[in-house]
């Protein structure tokens, strides 16, 4: 079993329906982007370490993210574990994304 970051992205619930039409999540973790779903696990495999951890949102025909700039988060991610962070925005859609690791507990 290898290591992995699982993240959910989530959005305030203010903003959501904005977000929800307009945009999708992305996780970067150490710099490198990954797509992801609103309300969905977003699993990458990692190396057990020290790793930066940031969400934002990509509106549809753009290339950047909002959100991520300077909100990553570093989180240690030991061997063959499998590190469940939740992340949420603020209260207006371009607010940076909160990145917590989530209590024992499953999936939601």
């Amino acid at each position: 079993m290898s290591s992995s970051v699982v993240v959910v992205p989530r959005s305030h619930w203010i903003s959501a329906w904005f977000l929800l039409l307009f945009a999708v999540p992305v996780v970067r973790v150490d710099d490198v982007d990954h797509p992801a779903r609103w309300g969905q696990p977003t699993e990458i495999t990692v190396e057990p370490g020290s790793h930066r951890v940031g969400v934002g949102a990509r509106y549809h025909g753009t290339r950047s993210a909002v959100g991520i700039g300077g909100a990553e988060s570093s989180f240690v991610v030991a061997e063959q574990q499998r590190l469940l962070l939740d992340a949420r925005n603020g209260f207006f859609n371009h607010d940076p994304f909160r990145v917590t690791e989530r209590s024992i507990g499953a999936l939601r």
